[in-house]
């Protein structure tokens, strides 16, 4: 006569749910850091694209005398772009509100991945000796313009 029943291999009910509230607690702690990491990385992906988009205005102007709103012209398109907002690895919609001779995606903004309206990109100018080009993005509702200048300058508002 056995005094102590075998216990049958696994995990028990409450076992289960102790691991399952751990792994919650754990991930209370780190999805702060991890929104924070990958906001971070979005700010450094439109820094390095709007700086890459002055070097290709600056190159232009020195070559046709005028800056443009063509990107296409200019050789220029976000890292990541692919045309489509569902492979598209961009965040922001870049370049100038103003499509002119019907020019469009591809040709004088390029959307992003989160589908920002073009309407954000208002108050972007292109004049022949000057130019203020924009990037979006929606954060939780909420829009994040960044501006480019001529003058190199990139500034959100």
């Amino acid at each position: 006569m056995y005094l102590f029943k075998k216990r049958p291999a696994g995990f028990t009910l409450i076992e289960l749910l102790i691991v399952i509230a751990v792994i919650i607690f754990l991930m209370r702690l780190i999805m702060p850091k991890y929104q924070l990491f990958y906001r971070k990385a979005q700010q450094t992906e439109v820094s390095f694209n709007l700086s890459t988009l002055y070097a290709a205005q600056q190159a232009y102007y020195l070559e046709h005398g005028r800056y443009t709103t063509n990107l296409k012209a200019l050789g220029w398109q976000p890292r990541g772009y692919t045309g489509n907002p569902e492979t598209t690895q961009n965040a922001y919609t870049y370049g100038s509100a103003h499509a002119i001779d019907g020019n469009g995606e591809g040709v004088s903004f390029f959307t992003g991945s989160a589908r920002a309206s073009t309407a954000l990109l208002q108050g972007s100018i292109v004049s022949g000796e000057t130019y203020i080009l924009k990037a979006a993005t929606m954060r939780d509702g909420v829009p994040e313009v960044w501006s480019l200048s001529h003058t190199g300058d990139i500034t959100q508002s």
